[in-house]
């Protein structure tokens, strides 16, 4: 089942969104803000290896107000403003926000938050224009959460048990293999 508006403002109040507006609540989704740091792909011949976990060649770039011009093409490692505390029950998917979109803007798909994730998540965007360039800035809008209920995951198949990226603050990029 799909959470709507009431049954968000309540992840709010009763801290699974933490650092989250009551303003940035739908109908169905709750929107997340883009926070103050960002990892961008630096010009490298480098080869990433999924296997391996091997990260990529980037540099980090702390936002000023003014934000960040991202280039046709460019793509960049983000992290929201909000910190998720997910319960057994819950499910959230990201899905970019239609007037990100419209620009170009675009997350890369990568956003089931299991049940028992807690952090910022680290986000994965594209400028997906051909010709243009945009504008972010910290605390942009730049997605929204669908939460969903389900029956309560066992913690062992949980993210609290497997997750290799539970209490992650900021932006994080690939962890290696233990």
């Amino acid at each position: 089942m799909i959470l709507a508006h009431n049954e968000l403002i309540y992840l709010l109040d009763s801290g699974v969104i933490e650092n989250g507006q009551h303003s940035a609540v739908g109908g169905a989704s709750i929107d997340i803000h883009l926070g103050d740091t960002i990892l961008i792909e630096a010009d490298t011949e480098h080869v990433a290896d999924y296997r391996e976990r091997t990260a990529l060649k980037m540099r980090e770039v702390k936002l000023t107000p003014d934000g960040y011009v991202m280039r046709p093409g460019e793509f960049i490692l983000a992290h929201c403003v909000e910190y998720l505390r997910m319960p057994l029950n819950l499910t959230a998917l990201l899905r970019t926000k239609s007037s990100m979109g419209r620009i170009g803007f675009e997350h890369m798909d990568a956003g089931v938050v299991d049940p028992g994730f807690h952090g910022q998540l680290t986000l994965e965007f594209k400028n997906q224009l051909q010709h243009q360039s945009f504008r972010i800035r910290p605390g942009d809008p730049v997605g929204q959460l669908v939460f969903f209920r389900h029956e309560t995951v066992a913690h062992d198949n949980s993210y609290l048990a497997k997750g290799r990226y539970n209490g992650q603050r900021g932006v994080n990029q690939t962890r290696p293999n233990p």
